[in-house]
């Protein structure tokens, strides 16, 4: 075998190196050298700069961002709509809705338009309101599963167990900070905060409640929201204040729901 040294001087021997110059990149600000390499033998030459840390930066960006979203996905199974959604919802998809009458057809026809033109660029929020069990809830967890089949993400929760998460966010044996789960509420390609306005027992806790809220509503400007409530518009004004509640109505399309509970119908039959 070839002494390493000889095979090092016969290849540095093909080369010739000449300094064209110094100059900071504009990639990663450090200063480099700009190096030109002439080749005299069978191996390619060329402008080099020396120094240049962004293929270095690049690799450590590229580490971040998967850990981030390694993290983002385990926050996100936190809140999975499996295990948070009422057992009367398992099964709940566009085709199992009972749209008998032409008000219920119609706000069926929503739903499903409502999912089939989704887009990332051109956000648009829903708020179904009416009385219990006309399937408001029924039609929200059918949009965000129809969307998490063809590769979006999403989350179901009502509100007051994404206040019971957050809440658990405060114990000192937790995985993940509240800013974690607030950040998966405010990333998602789609949120469902179901059972909005209901009641928060004690002042300070009801306090507490609508400033988290609106932290929500806040920090998903600009995305795709669907909001379900049992309260008429002044009350859920009342509830959540007039902030919140003009927060809650930019770009968004109040659909009503009519008709008997949607639950004793079906028990009826």
């Amino acid at each position: 075998m070839e002494p390493i040294g000889n095979v090092m001087s016969r290849v540095v021997g093909q080369f010739e190196t000449r300094l064209l110059g110094k100059e900071v990149c504009e990639g990663c600000g450090e200063a480099v050298q700009v190096v030109q390499v002439i080749s005299r033998g069978s191996l390619p030459g060329g402008t080099f700069k020396f120094g240049c840390r962004c293929k270095e930066i690049q690799i450590v960006r590229e580490i971040m961002a998967e850990n981030e979203r390694r993290k983002f996905e385990r926050i996100v199974r936190v809140f999975d709509n499996e295990s948070l959604m009422p057992k009367s919802l398992r099964n709940a998809t566009f085709d199992t809705f009972q749209a008998s009458t032409l008000e219920q057809r119609a706000v069926l026809q929503v739903a499903r338009e409502y999912a089939g033109r989704f887009n990332r660029d051109e956000p648009e929020n829903l708020l179904f309101t009416g009385p219990y069990g006309t399937g408001k809830s029924h039609l929200a967890v059918s949009i965000v599963r129809v969307l998490m089949e063809r590769g979006f993400t999403g989350i179901f929760i009502t509100v007051p167990e994404m206040l019971t998460k957050l809440k658990s966010t405060y114990d000192k044996k937790s995985e993940f900070s509240e800013g974690d789960m607030l950040q998966a509420l405010k990333s998602v390609d789609v949120l469902v905060l179901d059972d909005i306005g209901a009641e928060y027992s004690g002042q300070s806790a009801e306090s507490w409640a609508v400033s988290k809220i609106f932290e929500v509503m806040n920090a998903r400007q600009g995305m795709h929201t669907i909001y379900t409530t049992n309260l008429h518009s002044e009350q859920l004004q009342e509830k959540l204040g007039a902030r919140n509640f003009s927060r809650m109505c930019e770009n968004t399309r109040i659909v009503r729901f009519e008709g008997a509970d949607y639950r004793l119908r079906k028990m009826k039959k």
